[in-house]
Parts: structure tokens; C-alpha cells; sequence
């Protein structure tokens, strides 16, 4: 529909003056009301080019208006005086409907109250409270249709939708939803059609955000002190995925502390790269340890374990049948979501080469192929049909899983490395969503040599708790990309530790010697922790280490003192002795690890004594720990001690070593941004 030519002539403030007494006669008495408002009404035409000095012209003849006038009229229905102004503001009647819901939620003082009072009968669902009248008023609007075509709105929590529909074939579809939950970052309408993107947005603050977000995570528990008298051994799954820390920084950037249970240390503490020895020639990576002081609590230790995965050469990297499984759901239309997932794949598809071989699977209402097995070196062809997928519909997740195994199954390369990489918010609704089915469906076709990666994008529904445990059952990594950089870290420099697996099955064992340890703690890893036995038991699943990937784990140790046992409990018939061995009695602790070949049955062990020597800590160790200080900090841990914003952030600035890329720096601007936010809401 072209734009009338009403922008040629001079817009009357006295009618636009009339327009806003009409939504609501005490529009001058509220500064502030008056404010949002108007800004409200210049977003109602945003493809119009207004003469320059209009919308200061208006402003002041507002401001002008709320210091002279008190007007005492009838108000009417917002979506009555909308339906009337059709013509007048040249939009369809189903921008008019998302103009309606834009309005209210601008004057709206809590948004929620906007969410708490959604009502629905038979196809309607809009909100029912002033200036709005009901959802009854969106019937207005249809008698602007024709009997072929419907109005339709529903919400997901995170955003309202409101579809025109003709004979069941979307003719335009618009989305309200918050692009940030920052203070300082824009509301905008993403839409197909002809709505576009509002020039002028309203804001939400981050109090509004906590309270309608609908992300979800699984529950974190700190792991406690344990007394190696009575439980000597610590065993756990290794843990590669990143997502956590990207995710955390997401919400800092935004301007507000993540949630504790987005907060997974070793996921954070792994964000990074460390100066491992490399693994000789015959293992799949290197075992590295050290002590030193703990930082929180200086009377204790802290010890670390690294794993560093070996890097493969270009000969050994296997040829890859990769299936890219995208949600196209209309919960991920916005330029954060749909509009980042394609840069991001389109990174890696620059990667492949001719012996690598990619399909496409999208999934929405349905699930479909969008693109059949093709070589790598057939670029233009994946990212044409990569750019013809399209947001819209409710998400078949479910279903979308199965198909992007069937067709993995059906190019199944045996001397190769097969994997899928699924994209998605998380936020599965329709089909076999269930989380036992998911493992179910996930587990059977791990065992089959078909790998799984999950890539997260977005805010506001996010699932964390569902990506989490599909990477964790296939085989696969879990990433979190909130910005362009984080694409190129996780598509282009760490492709290598996505797609090839080096060693699968990982797990690590940890006996403390109770003659130098009166207890320790595992810093993080809480969900995988595994129980003793668990260790020798190969038919256990655990972790994965790709090509280059490397592994931190850290131990809070409370040291016995002056090297004797101390019981720490009164147990009337247990009896134990102090080792007299000399040798023994120097070492803290014996690591033990298992692993399996990628296509493997049988674990491998490998074993590694650790003295109790103070002198060996390394920068690895001590940014390591202000990583883990920063998540003890943002989780508010019980075991947080003496834990601070500003010695975390000196400890990173002095043990940063090879910044190559800049993470470490981001790290420590990041922890400033978290403390600034920190010490702006102790004051409220």
C-alpha cells in the first residue's frame, strides 16, 4: 500500500492535539504520560519522512499543552479511535490492531499488568484494560475484512503476535517483543508485511523484564565441603559447553545480574583457553594440575585440573555429514534470533570444504528439508536455500529432531563424522516435546554415531534447561552466540572442537589424601557430578572433548593442619589410620581419568599423582579462579568467602598472559559492568 500524501501537508497540532484527548482526556495532566504518548504517536507512521522541524514543533506544542490545559472529555476506545484514523494513518487493519497494542503498552506503567490481564474468546486474545476497552473492541476490525480472512493474537509470554490470515496462508504477520531488557536499548516491532521497523521505540527497564521473562534453567546447587574420611573420592563428567558464559554476559551487557541458575562455573571458567602442555602423539589430550593459594580464602588451597584436547591436523580431520537443523518458529523472528543464526551459519558454511557434505532441516508448524545433502564447495547454493527459511508458525521441535536424524541416518558417512547442529531458542510447544522423549530419541541415535550440537539465540523465552540436556544426551557441545564476535569465536575458530570429537565418554575420578586434606569442594560441575562407581562403569555416558577443546576443574581445599587427620566427627566404631608412607604422604591427591575412543567401546585409563606443593600455580590457575570468584560473586554463593569485584578484576588484569583475541579483556570489562550493576542495586 503506498503512503498517502498527507506528509506533503502541514500536519495541524490542533488535530493531533484532539487525537490524543480523544484516547484519553486527561493526556495533558500526566507530563510524563504525555511524553510516551507522543512518542507513541510519531511511531504510528514509521515509513513516513516527516518535515524536519516536525517533531520538535509537536514536542513543544506538548509541552506547551500539559503547562496550560486540563481538558474534562468523554475518552473513547483506543481501538475505536484507531479504526477511524484508518484512512487517515494509511495502515492495514493489522497494523492497527499492533499500533493498539503498542499504544497501550507504552502507557502501560508495569508491562506485566499488560500480560496478567490477556483475555481470549474463541480467536481473539489482546489485553482488557484502560485505554483499551476489551477484546470484544478488536472485533471492530472485522468487519474490515472480507469472509475469507480472520484477525488473530495470541502470546507467548515473550511477545504478542497478531496474524491476518486469508483462507489459512499468512498474508501478515506482526510481533511485539522486547529486543533488550536494557534500560538504554529500544523496543522494537519486528514485522512481515508492510509494518517494518518503528523509527522511534519505547524502552523497558530491567525490573519490567524479570518480571515477564519466561527463560528457563535447571536448578543449580552449590556442591558442599566433603571429608576425605568419609568420601575420598570425587568423581565427575568433563564439561566443554560455553553457553553459560555468553548468556551471562548477554544479561550484563543488558544492564542486570543474570539469574543464579544461568550461572554454571565450569561453563564459564571453560569460555576460555589455557597455556596447557599439548598431548603427546598417542593420547587424545594432556593432564595438567596445580596448587596454590585459594584467593577467597587465603588459610586454604586451591587446585586445579586441565585437560588440553589435541589439535588435529588438516590430513586427520574426517569428512563431515552435517545436518543443519534451524527453528523457524515465529518465537524466532527478530534480527537477534533468525537474523544472527543466518551470519552465524554462514560462517561456518565458509569452512567446508568439498568432502563435507550439508543438509538443511527447518522446522515450524511443520518440519521439512530445505535443502538435500550438498558438497561444501557448493556455497552459494547452502546459503540461498539457508536465506530462503522464514520465520512463522508454532515450533515442532519434536518433529524437527526426528527428521534431521532421519536424514543424517539416510547420508550416514561410516568413515566420517556425522553430526547435527540444531539453532533454536529452546522454546519447543508443539509435537514430541516432552524431556523423556527428547532423551529417549536422543540417546538411540547417539549410540548410532550421530552427534548433536546446540547452538542458543535470543532472550525472553529462552530454554537454557532444554538446550543444556539435548547437547548433553547427543554427544555435543552446547553455545550460547548473543553477538556477531561470539559467532566467529564458536563458527570459525572453534569449528574444529564442534564437529570433531577426539575423545567421548570423559570422565574424571579425584581421591584426596586425607592426611593433607581436612576437606574440598568442587567448584562447579554440579549437574555433572557422577557417583563413585560410576567411574569404572562404561556403559555410563558422559562427557565429549572436541579437537583443541581444553578442560579446567577447580578444587577449594581445606588443608589439615600441621599434617595430622582430623576426624572432624565423633564415630564410635570406625578406626582410621594416618599413612606412614612417605612418598604418599606428599601427594594431596591421585587423578584418574577414562575415556573412549570416538567410535569406541572400552575406556582407557590414565592416572596422575599430585603433590602437595604450594609453588607450582601459573596464570592458568589464577584466572581460572577470578573466573570462578566472578561466578561465585553472580551466583551469590554460600562459599563466596571473602570474594570481590575488585580482586577478582585486579587478579584477571595481572594473569591475562596471551590475550590473542581480546576474551580476557571483555572478561574484565565485563566483571566491571557487574560490579557497577551490583553496587547500583545494594543502593536501592
Amino acid at each position: 500500500m503506498k503512503i498517502i500524501q498527507l506528509i506533503k501537508n502541514k500536519i495541524n497540532i490542533k488535530s493531533i492535539e484532539k487525537d490524543l484527548i480523544a484516547v484519553d482526556s486527561n493526556i495533558f495532566s500526566d507530563s510524563e504520560k504525555t511524553r510516551k504518548m507522543i512518542k507513541a504517536l510519531i511511531c504510528l507512521r514509521p515509513n513516513i519522512v516527516m518535515r524536519r522541524t516536525y517533531k520538535a514543533e509537536l514536542r513543544k506544542e506538548i509541552e506547551k499543552q500539559i503547562v496550560q490545559l486540563q481538558y474534562k472529555k468523554k475518552p473513547i476506545s483506543l481501538f475505536e479511535f484507531l479504526r477511524s484514523h484508518k484512512k487517515i494513518l494509511s495502515v492495514s487493519t493489522a497494523t492497527c490492531v499492533m499500533i493498539a497494542v503498542v499504544m497501550s503498552v507504552v502507557l502501560r506503567e508495569r508491562i506485566n499488568e499488560f500480560y496478567s490481564n490477556l483475555v481470549g474468546k474463541g480467536d481473539w486474545a489482546l489485553a482488557d484494560t484502560s485505554p483499551l476497552e476489551s477484546s470484544d473492541s478488536l472485533k471492530l476490525f472485522q468487519n474490515d475484512l472480507s469472509s475469507d480472512q480472520a484477525v488473530s493474537g495470541f502470546d507467548n509470554e515473550s511477545s504478542m503476535r497478531v496474524s491476518v490470515r486469508k483462507n489459512n496462508d499468512n498474508i501478515q504477520n506482526l510481533r511485539w517483543a522486547p529486543s533488550s531488557p536494557s534500560t538504554d536499548e529500544p523496543l522494537e516491532i519486528h514485522g512481515g508485511g508492510r509494518i517494518g521497523l518503528l523509527e522511534k521505540k519505547e524502552v523497558l527497564s530491567s525490573e519490567t523484564y524479570k518480571e515477564f521473562n519466561t527463560e528457563s534453567y535447571n536448578l543449580v546447587i552449590d556442591n558442599d565441603f566433603l571429608d576425605p574420611a568419609k568420601t575420598p573420592l570425587s568423581t565427575f563428567s568433563v564439561d566443554v559447553d560455553k553457553a553459560s558464559y555468553s548468556n551471562v554476559r548477554r544479561f550484563i551487557n543488558s544492564g542486570v545480574l543474570p539469574p543464579k541458575d544461568a550461572v554454571r562455573i565450569e561453563e564459564m571458567i571453560n569460555y576460555f583457553s589455557y597455556e596447557y602442555k599439548s598431548p603427546s602423539e598417542s593420547e587424545p589430550f594432556s593432564v595438567n594440575t596445580e596448587i596454590g593459594t585459594c584467593p577467597w580464602n587465603p588459610q586454604n588451597k586451591i587446585m586445579l585440573v586441565g585437560l588440553q584436547g589435541k589439535i588435529l591436523s588438516k590430513k586427520e580431520k574426517l569428512p563431515s555429514n552435517i545436518v543443519f537443523l534451524i527453528d523457524s518458529s515465529g518465537s524466532m523472528n527478530s534480527p537477534e534470533k533468525m537474523g544472527l543464526l543466518k551470519k552465524s551459519y554462514k560462517m561456518l558454511i565458509e569452512k567446508l570444504d568439498k568432502d563435507d557434505h550439508v543438509s538443511i532441516v527447518a522446522y515450524a508448524g511443520s518440519a521439512g528439508v530445505i535443502l538435500e545433502p550438498t558438497s561444501g564447495n557448493k556455497k552459494d547454493k547452502i546459503i540461498a536455500a539457508l536465506d530462503r527459511i522464514e520465520s512463522g508458525g508454532s515450533t515442532a521441535g519434536g518433529e524437527g529432531i526426528e527428521l534431521a536424524y532421519k536424514v543424517a541416518e539416510k547420508n550416514f558417512n561410516k568413515k566420517g563424522n556425522n553430526r547435527i547442529i540444531i539453532a533454536t531458542d529452546g522454546d519447543f510447544n508443539v509435537g514430541a516435546s516432552s524431556d523423556a522423549e527428547m532423551v529417549r530419541l536422543i540417546e538411540s541415535k547417539r549410540n548410532k554415531g550421530i552427534f548433536i550440537s546446540v547452538i542458543g539465540f535470543g532472550m525472553g523465552n529462552y530454554k537454557d534447561s532444554k538446550m543444556e540436556m539435548i547437547a548433553d544426551k547427543g554427544n555435543g557441545n552446547y553455545f550460547y552466540i548473543d553477538t556477531v564476535n561470539e559467532a566467529k569465536k564458536v563458527m570459525i575458530k572453534e569449528m574444529d572442537s564442534m564437529l570433531f570429537t577426539i575423545a567421548k565418554d570423559v570422565k574424571i575420578q579425584v581421591e584426596f589424601n586425607p592426611v593433607n586434606v581436612a576437606s574440598y569442594r568442587l567448584i562447579g560441575y554440579e549437574n555433572r557430578v557422577m557417583k563413585s562407581e560410576d567411574f569404572d562403569d562404561d556403559k555410563k555416558d558422559a562427557g565429549e572433548i572436541g579437537a583443541g577443546h581444553s578442560v579446567t576443574a577447580l578444587y577449594e581445599i581445606v588443608p589439615q593442619k600441621n599434617g595430622v587427620l582430623n576426624l572432624m566427627s565423633t564415630l564410635r566404631y570406625q578406626q582410621i589410620k594416618s599413612n606412614n608412607n612417605g612418598e604418599k604422604n606428599k601427594e594431596i591427591a591421585l587423578v584418574k581419568l577414562r575415556y573412549k575412543q570416538p567410535q569406541g567401546d572400552r575406556s582407557i585409563l590414565m592416572e596422575y599423582a599430585v603433590n602437595n606443593d604450594l609453588n607450582n600455580a601459573s596464570s592458568n590457575l589464577y584466572f581460572a579462579s577470578a573466573v570462578a570468584e566472578f561466578g561465585m560473586l553472580l551466583r551469590d554463593s554460600q562459599y563466596k568467602a571473602k570474594s570481590s569485584f575488585a580482586s577478582l578484576i585486579m587478579r584477571a588484569e595481572l594473569f591475562k598472559g596471551n590475550d590473542k583475541f581480546g576474551y580476557r579483556r571483555e572478561f574484565i570489562n565485563l566483571a566491571k559492568k557487574a560490579k557497577a550493576i551490583s553496587s547500583s542495586e545494594e543502593k536501592k
